[in-house]
């Protein structure tokens, strides 16, 4: 395939990407609905929380394996093109949420981060954190 056509094919796939209404975030979502956990998608607070319930002030993230960087190294991504640009793209990626989670922190908010591969397997387990952090616990480890 010529490299015209194969940068034209990473383009459409990456247009497709979104910020929100991922598999994840309907999974996520279900399994709070299902739980009696009333919920704000996409609330406007620092960061864009994908989810927030209010009263408690929790913020929850939804973070992809890929574009946050899961046990991120700079030599642990596969790139065919651009690996420099990728290795910037996901560092500041992971950069930019330790400083959405201390400024969350910071205006009195419990943050939680659940990985795609967390929600995937286990939603349930991740719904007994949020409750726990709703019920005012102990704030929750990151991932």
């Amino acid at each position: 395939m010529p490299r015209w056509r194969a940068k034209a094919a990473v383009s459409a796939r990456m247009r497709r990407v979104r910020s929100s209404g991922s598999k994840m975030e309907r999974e996520f979502a279900a399994a709070l609905r299902g739980a009696g956990i009333p919920f704000r998608r996409q609330y406007p607070a620092l960061g864009r929380p994908d989810f927030v319930i209010l009263k408690p002030r929790v913020a929850i993230f939804c973070d992809s394996r890929f574009w946050h960087g899961y046990r991120w190294t700079r030599h642990s991504g596969k790139f065919g093109t651009n690996a420099e640009l990728w290795i910037q793209k996901i560092e500041g990626n992971r950069r930019r949420d330790r400083l959405v989670n201390r400024g969350l922190r910071e205006r009195g908010w419990r943050v939680l981060r659940f990985w795609e591969h967390q929600i995937s397997r286990d939603p349930g387990k991740c719904v007994v954190k949020v409750l726990a952090a709703i019920r005012g616990g102990r704030q929750a480890p990151p991932g």
